[in-house]
């Protein structure tokens, strides 16, 4: 947990970032993985992958230093096509293109710049503007950017611009890095069992977006300079007002899923809380999740790492009441099956989409249920692909929420955008994917 300094009235003296060294797994005791060694009483954090907020500071740090406009538009878009696709629409998941490339463009500092020229050629799913879908890629286009801007890799940039100010110990983006500290190994369940990850991080071309690890204790300090409106702790700003706020204000909505944020800020999460406004990011790497929670109102924030298990449902058991108690906000009740079956014409549904890493298959077996199923198309794939059947019950005539899982981690889709024969074209579960059958 962490606080401000004292700018808000509700803040109470300089406590800065804490925390415990305790090994928490959802359901189970957990034994360290491979490589990562035991807690005992080292109060010592963790070292696990942030949510991509971290990245979004340093990518925002550049909009506010007048450097480069938020709204300027690219040259070319990454379809190849005289382009209005701005950082703005980076920023905010708006750009309109496929965002899932995983592919392994090597270690050298040319990575980044790699896969964004690869992207030249990725399909249109819609305008640019025209809807929320999250997009990793488009968060390395940023990335990219930032490299040009600020004249480094990805890496050497955010140890410059980040790490170096808020004098973060601990942040790093390569696995070599993070053997120079107590790096957590990530757990995938399949089958039933609890395993080790195969491999500990995403390929390096990925570190803008999700290629960042740190200990609970500096990801909190992040937040702290968040909560201090951008002043490090020896006041020299690092972030425009400005951009904070830019950050926290909500600039687009997502379709209505109930375990997503109401909005989205330039790179983070803004969500409508009972009693109060609740930013942050949540982010997942392979058997990796992290959040970070902040109420800006009340000048407190919360960080959760976790290495397996039932991270979601171990964020509601244990951050929600945590951030009820300190700062008086409530989360809104995840979506549940309807008792009942509600009426549905399969038709409209049924078929397959494009997730670019795999085929989301939609069926119907003659009940008033959907069946979704995950189907990879590369066998490094799969291993990531812990759950690839889920059932899906009807909230309305396009909302569906998973039945049958005990765990509180229901999936949740929306399908949009139907056409003339009432068929939806696009299926959401905060990934736009169009329907390619």
């Amino acid at each position: 947990m962490a606080r401000g300094r004292g700018r808000h009235p509700r803040r109470r003296g300089a406590q800065g970032a804490r925390s415990g060294g305790a090994h928490l797994r959802a359901g189970r005791a957990r034994r360290p993985g491979r490589g990562a060694r035991s807690g005992g009483s080292d109060p010592s954090p963790r070292h696990g992958r942030p949510p991509s907020s971290c990245s979004s500071w340093t990518r925002d740090g550049w909009t506010s230093t007048g450097r480069s406009a938020i709204t300027s538009r690219s040259s070319r878009s990454p379809t190849g096509t005289p382009a209005a696709v701005t950082p703005r629409h980076l920023l905010t998941h708006t750009a309109g293109f496929p965002g899932e490339d995983l592919a392994d463009y090597g270690r050298n500092e040319d990575a980044v710049a790699a896969l964004v020229a690869n992207l030249s050629g990725a399909p249109k799913v819609t305008e640019p503007g025209a809807l929320f879908s999250y997009n990793n890629a488009g968060f390395v286009v940023l990335g990219r950017l930032v490299e040009v801007l600020r004249g480094g890799a990805w890496g050497e940039v955010t140890q410059r611009r980040l790490a170096g100010p808020l004098r973060l110990e601990t942040v790093v983006t390569l696995p070599e890095q993070a053997l120079m500290h107590r790096a957590a190994v990530g757990h995938v369940e399949t089958a039933g069992t609890t395993n080790p990850a195969p491999v500990w991080s995403l390929p390096r071309a990925l570190d803008p977006a999700g290629g960042l690890a740190m200990s609970a204790a500096d990801l909190l300090e992040f937040a702290r300079m968040h909560l201090d409106h951008g002043l490090a702790r020896d006041d020299a700003r690092l972030l425009s007002r400005a951009a904070v706020e830019a950050m926290s204000t909500p600039q687009v909505t997502p379709p209505p899923l109930s375990a997503f944020p109401r909005s989205y800020g330039l790179g983070m999460e803004v969500h409508d809380w009972d009693g109060g406004t609740v930013t942050g990011h949540s982010g997942a790497t392979i058997g990796q999740k992290a959040y970070l929670r902040m109420v800006p109102g009340a000048g407190v924030a919360v960080a959760l790492l976790t290495n397996g298990g039932a991270s979601d449902a171990l964020h509601a058991d244990l951050v929600h009441p945590l951030l009820n108690g300190l700062a008086g906000v409530r989360a809104p009740a995840p979506a549940t099956p309807p008792e009942a079956g509600t009426p549905i014409d399969p038709r409209r549904y049924v078929g397959d989409f494009d997730m670019g890493l795999a085929t989301i298959r939609i069926d119907h077996d003659g009940r008033n249920v959907l069946t979704m199923t995950t189907v990879p198309r590369f066998s490094y794939v799969e291993s990531l692909v812990t759950n690839p059947v889920a059932t899906l019950a009807a909230l309305d005539d396009h909302r569906f929420v998973e039945v049958g899982q005990d765990h509180g981690e229901r999936r949740e889709v929306v399908f949009l955008d139907p056409g003339a024969d009432g068929r939806f074209r696009i299926l959401h579960n905060s990934r736009a994917m169009v329907r390619i059958g």
